[in-house]
């Protein structure tokens, strides 16, 4: 779902706090996804601590 979504929205710059609120997850269990599609090179993390489409 959270690949999909940010596929689907090319410029989607989400913050953690952001992101958990629009995938319905609680922070700490949305950052751990976050951080595991950026290992997985899905995703990646901005200087602002934002993720973007990689």
């Amino acid at each position: 779902m959270i690949v999909g979504t940010y596929r689907e929205m090319p410029g989607l710059q989400l913050r953690v706090s952001d992101a958990a609120r629009l995938f319905g997850l609680r922070s700490c269990t949305c950052h751990m996804v976050l951080e595991a599609l950026v290992g997985s090179g899905q995703l990646r993390r901005i200087d602002d601590g934002s993720y973007v489409r990689a």
